[in-house]
């Protein structure tokens, strides 16, 4: 009996040296070429898209009685995604939308034993560790869970399919509804509720580093360890009753509330970003009372981004009105305020019901937006609302607004978009961009009534 020499990669990106080094190990011996499946030769690139769908197989097991086996694990396997969609430079194109990566991973008696969604940005790329991403949470306890050390993993390509929300008392913790499970992260849940649906639309790229041990030789058994690395398997759009199955057994694994079966992303939210913006802090007096520093006087009308999400049924514009005044009380901001919110109804507009200002529009720590109203519906902005109501840079990526950047309701030959009047979660509702000073800003794309979005409130 032969005990191989366990190899933990922790999930750290592989060096070329290292991958050097296991293939010079692999060359000591001829056998070493043929693991699993034979493959002597690197995968090839077909002309054809890859399939939404992706499986591999993992081991990270060490076989202890190397004569019964031609081959084993010998430690932590790796995973690399690439989502190659969309644009990363919402400059040259349309702003970015990430595709989720729904994983799921089965032990060797093909029991789902972990599962999750997570995001990646155009042109992005995670590494995850088998280890201690996949198998370190396992949802299947007593004897049955401990064969988790080889089996399949499945990884489906979709578009995000639920709200991304930002974290606070409306969020799951990893900006996600607080309706949904841990292993929704970002707007990605790979579960049954809400469920999700494939196409050709979004697929991801991948490989599976293996890290390996054969039997070589006969007579004094030898073991040779090194690295191979190996593309994910395409299922193309795979099996309905699969993927059926998949969401199905991953909403039963993750449902009980226990916090066992989540796997982990690597980046639960790729597109958070700190805020350069200095906000007040309090400061300790000797009796320990906080005085907090005084909010900046505003040096014209102020405009944020709401912190909390709406879905799209707001009551109306007039709703979307008490929410941002709501928002701006509740952080000490004077004024009355609207959102940049329109229907279909004649009149109910910015362009018709707001007081248009003479003087700047600012941000709450008083950076300029827009001059005047002029400046402000020209299609072009002198700095993004990308502030809420507490001078926080926000996270969010889209807003909900069902309007020009002109202040008007979309006409012929667009289509009025506004989640029929802001009443209703089943339609559509055209969003801006809160990092945008061009007119996407106020109108970019239609997405789903059931979004999680926030809004556009103007001092009045």
């Amino acid at each position: 009996m032969v005990q191989g020499q366990r190899h933990t990669l922790g999930g750290s990106r592989l060096t070329i040296a290292i991958l050097a080094i296991g293939a010079t190990l692999w060359g000591i011996a001829a056998t070493a070429g043929t693991l699993r499946n034979g493959l002597t030769t690197s995968a090839q690139v077909s002309g054809a898209l890859p399939g939404p769908i992706l499986w591999t197989y993992y081991d990270t097991s060490i076989a202890p009685e190397v004569t019964t086996f031609a081959s084993a694990g010998a430690g932590d396997d790796i995973i690399t995604l690439i989502n190659p969609n969309g644009s990363a430079n919402s400059n040259l194109g349309p702003s970015a939308i990430n595709t989720c990566a729904m994983i799921y991973v089965f032990d060797d008696d093909q029991e789902m034993g972990a599962c999750c969604g997570c995001p990646l940005t155009p042109a992005g790329i995670e590494t995850f560790s088998v280890e201690n991403d996949f198998t370190s949470n396992w949802g299947i306890s007593g004897a049955e869970g401990n064969g988790n050390s080889s089996g399949s993993i499945a990884i489906v390509a979709v578009g995000t399919n639920v709200s991304r929300v930002l974290a606070g008392p409306l969020s799951n913790g990893t900006f996600c509804p607080s309706s949904q499970s841990g292993a929704c992260n970002s707007g990605c849940d790979p579960t049954n509720r809400p469920g999700y649906s494939v196409s050709n639309a979004a697929n991801l790229l991948g490989s599976i580093v293996h890290n390996q041990s054969i039997r070589t030789g006969s007579g004094i058994v030898a073991i040779q360890t090194g690295l191979t690395e190996t593309a994910l398997f395409d299922n193309g759009g795979g099996d309905p009753t699969n993927l059926a199955y998949l969401q199905a057994q991953c909403g039963a694994l993750v449902g009980n509330d226990t916090g066992g079966g989540i796997c982990k992303c690597p980046r639960p939210d790729p597109d958070a970003a700190p805020s350069p913006h200095i906000t007040a802090i309090a400061t300790s007096t000797g009796t320990a009372t906080a005085t907090p520093t005084a909010t900046p006087t505003p040096a014209g009308k102020l405009v944020f981004v709401t912190s909390s999400g709406f879905f799209g049924n707001l009551g109306g514009t007039a709703g979307g009105d008490t929410d941002c005044n709501n928002a701006a009380s509740a952080a000490g901001l004077p004024g009355t305020y609207k959102a940049w919110l329109s229907t279909a109804a004649a009149g109910d507009n910015p362009a018709s019901s707001f007081t248009q200002s003479t003087i700047p529009y600012v941000l709450v720590d008083n950076t300029q937006v827009a001059a005047n109203w002029t400046a402000l519906v020209s299609g072009t902005l002198d700095h993004a609302i990308d502030e809420d109501e507490h001078g926080t840079m926000t996270t969010q990526s889209s807003v909900w607004t069902g309007t020009n950047a002109n202040g008007t309701a979309p006409t012929y030959p667009q289509q009025v978009l506004d989640c029929f009047g802001w009443s209703d979660q089943t339609d559509l509702a055209y969003v801006g961009s809160p990092t945008a000073t061009n007119s996407t800003w106020s109108i970019q794309e239609g997405i789903v009534c059931n979004n999680f979005e926030p809004l556009y409130c103007f001092q009045q």
